[in-house]
């Protein structure tokens, strides 16, 4: 976790501007792919600079975004500031160890990150922990 964390803390200003990264059409489809609906209140597992995270709160009722890297946490902040958005929150949480009540979130999501982790098993089950047993996980991009 310290390589990645500092890998990404290295990349974190350049990765808001890279193309993948800013891709609307693709934010769209994946939205679309998980069902994203106004009422969903969304984890955002290794959101980043919070691109996603900020487009979906342009479509929903709340998303919490967490990252390892605390650059990324810093930019993300201040991409969803620019945006003026107020039902975002992102913070510096490892998914091992997430701070919010079980059963919170109607969906959480792992985008583009998930290779990253140690255990999946583990990580799987934290993630799966935070939302209701009928709601959704999505993992991949």
């Amino acid at each position: 976790k310290k390589t990645i964390r500092q890998q990404f803390n290295l990349q974190a200003d350049n990765f808001s501007n890279w193309s993948v990264t800013r891709n609307l059409e693709y934010m769209q489809l994946y939205a679309e792919f998980c069902g994203l609906c106004e009422d969903d209140i969304l984890l955002d597992v290794a959101c980043g600079t919070g691109e996603y995270a900020n487009y979906c709160a342009q479509k929903i009722k709340k998303v919490c975004g967490v990252d390892l890297s605390n650059k990324m946490i810093e930019v993300a902040k201040s991409n969803a500031n620019d945006l003026q958005l107020e039902n975002i929150s992102v913070d510096v949480q490892d998914v091992l160890k997430l701070s919010f009540d079980s059963n919170f979130f109607s969906i959480v999501n792992c985008r583009s990150a998930f290779h990253h982790f140690d255990d999946y098993e583990k990580n799987v089950c934290e993630m799966k922990r935070k939302r209701p047993v009928k709601t959704r996980l999505f993992t991949g991009g």
